[in-house]
């Protein structure tokens, strides 16, 4: 065909063949220019499913406009002669160009690719054959995607059999090779691959033919990157791994937050220089939110500002972790002593199976202490940095560890252990190369920090029955025990506490309700007991304070007002002055530096939360109804009419979203930068309660079902978990105002609350009928949790039930009265258990195997359970300075 002219085309050479066509260099003599012609294999032209294929390809592309889309001219027919005339691109397939070794190429070629795909999706065109040979690399370094000939319209004609596997195996998502309807998200797994190419010069999965290639796509994890790649940043690792999920609803939900991503990487990996293999890390929490690695993954969570976390009433909350390490730089200023820089930094990923949970770094950094889980079961492992040996401490069992530390001399090393049978935390200390655990006290739920001498450790004790939270100082050998200073009602102490270098103060987290909700730091005196505000900003939570060596600030896990993750800030000291040093999507916990604070040890993890429906609570028939990051994660509840209210962040902060059963029709109902969660609809369907900080404190708030008329019940300070009467005249809540957490009662149209309980309660639930109150009570003296259920008006319980140690802090009646469910964490899984009311023993509802629950609710008609699932990744990373 070279040296032929077709139509007003002069064929000069042939540029390549696929299964779709021939492309041909031509000159378009009319127009003077050179252009590219792809013509329909003759073999093919007979085929009139092949032909409209063909021509799909023409009207999918020509739609689109985009500076990194190959432009589509028109469409050309002679003789025998089908024709797609296109941009001409002088340069390269990306495939003759791979590997490609300077990742910051690599990434702003990825840009351009994403945004190409993302300009097609948001037009209803899936690409369907994402390849490093459907993508070119022109001269001027622009990229240029092309062959849209598998590309799929929507509301267009289904061209391929719903069995059949187009596309290039080797980059085929697992859906596709299945033969399950593709979107979007097929495209992002091949993209995944392409990425995967470019960087390493291999594919992520293998196979010496087509069916080996496709089990390993199917069911087998991608290859390690760092088999090939040491130097790429963690968050570009978690990037790739996370296109490339087997499951569509694991992967990002769109090409657009993929490149959000990439281009916050984009502007960073100049400034940032990455090392080595292995690993990952993990969560946290907040009243909605899951726990993080110190809290555990098994741990109920509090209610916003946690006060509920150690009293096991709180509903499981979120942990949102997502990527992006490397802004967290240990490179000392000249112009401050040892505060820590955004200039350069090498990290290394100490584990990649997302199972990690908590860890510490030794004072030498030779040794990395850390827990990981597995089916609810936790072991702790130490790791020789140096030689990345991992050796087993103590065996699994259903325990959870948090405040791991290590001795000043790095010879031993302390935590603090939960049993899951009991329900009890204790101190413990072990020699950092294994032997027997001992004991050290009962009875210390927060992490623990040590005296730089050794000899003794701090720690916050809560004591339920008068709400006082206090900041207690031991001996190691547990004697002398005492409290150095307490809290109670407005005020109290919070979090891991971290011991100054020189030993004369203490630095703690202090939660305030006094002017809003906010928590702060403040520094005790060993000397005299005095407490001294320690700085000005005010955080909405704060959960681990790490003292630099020199004494000269410190390092704050804190959470910003309206923000869902954890990030890290740095304090001078004795000023104060507070300063952001990450500033991203990623959870940051686990905070411990080495003695020269050149190395970090930190755990960072993922999650993804999404609502599932139970016809008839059917764990079987379950189907996932929303596709985001946290749909649903910090409550969710049926309407009347057969509608869902739920919480979600896809906005940038936490508010109210409708949408329909199968979730269709989402609407946002508030937005503003507070957190909002846990809504609850009135009978009549009417309005929504919920609970919100907007006004400074934690307090219940009264929306109309369509967002409308937002109304402040509540004024009582740290108000949580509404739960409306049949009637919807009045509800009730539990707050902090008194000092214990109390249930209260108030009109839904307002007025003044009165207390129902005796004795601490959260998470109260009216019965259907109204006539009885179930809340959750704790046992200071046994730590054992149980639901005490009384009348209306109030007073002594008329049924009481035990909890399993397991159970998280949620009720929810039986839509027939008869019975009390809440959410059971066993085997690595949550399930909804139910308590009948005329006792006996609590019966399975739901039989998941995988992922935790963070709250459900039962349709109005009982024919459905939604439900939220989520499941954590988490792992440790080590962040070390770049001289």
């Amino acid at each position: 065909m070279i040296g032929q002219t077709i139509s007003h085309y002069k064929i000069l050479e042939k540029l390549g063949e696929g299964g779709m066509g021939v492309v041909y260099k031509a000159q378009d003599l009319k127009l003077d220019r050179t252009v590219a012609l792809k013509f329909l294999p003759h073999h093919l032209t007979a085929d009139e499913a092949e032909q409209a294929r063909f021509l799909q390809e023409a009207r999918a592309a020509s739609a689109l406009n985009h500076p990194n889309i190959c432009g589509i001219h028109s469409i050309g027919e002679e003789g025998d002669n089908l024709f797609i005339e296109m941009e001409y691109v002088d340069g390269k397939t990306l495939r003759q160009v791979v590997p490609i070794e300077k990742t910051q190429t690599a990434i702003d070629y990825a840009i351009q690719i994403g945004d190409a795909l993302q300009e097609a999706h948001s037009k209803g065109i899936v690409h369907r054959d994402v390849k490093t040979d459907n993508i070119m690399v022109n001269t001027k370094n622009q990229v240029k995607v092309m062959d849209f000939g598998l590309a799929k319209l929507k509301g267009s004609l289904k061209l391929t059999k719903t069995s059949s596997t187009v596309g290039t195996l080797a980059y085929m998502a697992p859906e596709q090779i299945q033969g399950d309807p593709v979107d979007a998200r097929s495209d992002i797994f091949s993209f995944g691959v392409v990425l995967y190419e470019v960087l390493t010069g291999h594919l992520p999965f293998r196979g010496e033919h087509d069916a080996a290639m496709m089990y390993s796509i199917v069911n087998e994890d991608p290859e390690l990157i760092e088999k090939y790649r040491t130097d790429l940043s963690p968050i570009l690792v978690n990037l790739i791994q996370r296109a490339l999920e087997k499951s569509p609803g694991d992967r990002y939900q769109s090409m657009g937050d993929m490149v959000i991503e990439l281009r916050r990487l984009q502007k960073k990996t100049s400034k940032v220089v990455r090392a080595a293999p292995q690993a990952i890390p993990q969560p946290r929490a907040a009243e909605g939110a899951p726990p993080t690695g110190e809290e555990t993954s098994r741990q109920p969570l509090p209610l916003l500002q946690n006060k509920l976390v150690l009293l096991g009433v709180a509903v499981f909350a979120v942990i949102i972790v997502i990527a992006a390490v490397y802004q967290f730089i240990l490179k000392k200023e000249s112009t401050r002593q040892d505060m820590f820089s955004i200039q350069s930094m090498k990290v290394t990923r100490l584990t990649s199976d997302g199972k990690a949970r908590s860890a510490a770094v030794s004072p030498d950094g030779r040794y990395v202490v850390y827990s990981s889980e597995e089916s609810g079961k936790q072991s702790l492992w130490v790791r020789q940095v140096a030689t990345n040996s991992n050796v087993q401490m103590i065996p699994s069992a259903e325990v959870s560890y948090h405040g791991l530390a290590f001795s000043r001399d790095g010879n031993y090393v302390y935590y603090v252990m939960m049993q899951h049978s009991t329900g009890r935390s204790a101190a413990y200390k072990i020699p950092v190369l294994g032997g027997t655990p001992r004991k050290i006290l009962d009875n210390v739920e927060s992490g623990i920090t040590l005296s730089p001498d050794n000899e003794r450790f701090a720690f916050v004790r809560i004591y339920p029955t008068t709400g006082e939270f206090a900041l207690m100082v031991a001996k190691t050998d547990a004697s002398e025990e005492k409290k150095l200073a307490s809290h109670k009602a407005s005020l109290w102490f919070y979090g891991q506490p971290a011991w100054s270098p020189d030993g004369k103060v203490i630095a703690c987290a202090l939660g305030s309700c006094e002017g809003g909700l906010h928590y702060s730091v403040v520094t005790v005196a060993l000397d005299g007991a005095v407490e001294r505000r320690f700085t000005k900003k005010r955080w909405n939570e704060v959960s681990q304070l790490e003292w630099l060596p020199d004494g000269s600030g410190l390092l704050v896990k804190a959470q910003e007002r309206g923000s869902m993750t954890w990030q890290v800030f740095q304090l001078s000291y004795p000023d104060g002055e507070a300063t952001r040093t990450t500033n991203d999507l990623l959870d940051y916990s686990s905070l411990s530096l080495t003695n020269d604070a050149q190395l970090l040890c930190v755990v960072q993890g993922d999650y993804r939360g999404n609502i599932w429906i139970l016809p008839q609570g059917s764990t079987a028939r379950a189907r996932q109804v929303t596709n985001g990051r946290d749909e649903g994660v910090v409550g969710l509840a049926w309407a009347p009419d057969g509608r869902i209210v739920y919480v979600s962040s896809v906005s940038g902060t936490s508010d109210l979203w409708l949408m329909d059963r199968d979730g269709k029709n989402q609407k946002q109902l508030t937005a503003d930068a507070a957190m909002e969660f846990g809504p609850v609809v009135s009978p009549d369907g009417k309005f929504i309660l919920f609970t919100t900080d907007r006004s400074g404190l934690n307090s219940i708030w009264r929306i109309e079902l369509d967002g409308s008329r937002p109304r402040q019940l509540t004024s009582l300070e740290d108000s949580y978990s509404p739960s409306i009467s049949p009637d919807g005249s009045w509800f009730v809540f539990n707050s902090w105002a008194k000092g214990p957490l109390f249930v209260m009662r108030q009109p839904t149209a307002g007025g003044e609350p009165v207390q129902l309980s005796e004795t601490n309660g959260g998470n109260p639930a009216i019965s259907p009928d109204g006539k009885l109150i179930a809340y959750i009570y704790f046992d200071e003296q046994t730590t054992n949790r149980r639901v005490e259920v009384i009348q209306p008006d109030g007073g002594k319980p008329v049924k009481e039930f035990d909890l399993p140690h397991t159970a998280e802090g949620m009720l929810r009646w039986s839509r027939d009265g008869l019975a009390i469910q809440f959410i059971v964490y066993a085997r690595g899984a949550s399930n909804i258990w139910s308590q009948p009311l005329t006792g006996g023993s609590p019966r399975q509802i739901t039989d998941f195997t995988s992922d935790h629950l963070s709250g459900f609710d039962w349709s109005p008609d009982g024919k459905y359970l939604a439900v939220c699932r989520y499941s954590v990744s988490s792992d440790v990373v080590l962040m070390s300075n770049v001289k």
